[in-house]
């Protein structure tokens, strides 16, 4: 994918599986849209294009290089996405009260 690249945002159908999707259909999204909309979609099109499948289309199978999917949550991290939000959560609260208690 390509800064500005634009996808259209409605559900993934990959063989044997149940669909994927966002929490809507949002249409055209691009990079920022897709971070700003919380495109679960555009998320899916960079891991299968990271993982090698580059020729998706609804209802087929895909071929994935399977070693790719670290990499992957690894960028996906780095925007909070695949992290547990409650221990972020967490974190944050406690390096509040920590900082209190030092003042």
């Amino acid at each position: 994918m390509s800064p500005g690249e634009y996808i259209y945002d409605t559900p993934i159908r990959i063989k044997g599986t149940p669909p994927k999707g966002s929490y809507s259909q949002l249409g055209s999204v691009n990079d920022l849209d897709a971070l700003r909309l919380s495109s679960n979609v555009y998320m899916f099109y960079i891991g299968l294009r990271m993982g090698g499948e580059f020729n998706y289309y609804p209802g087929k199978g895909i071929t994935f290089n399977r070693d790719s999917v670290q990499t992957i949550r690894n960028y996906f991290n780095q925007f909070g996405l695949g992290v547990k939000q409650e221990l972020i959560f967490l974190l944050s609260q406690l390096a509040i009260k920590e900082k209190v208690q030092k003042t």
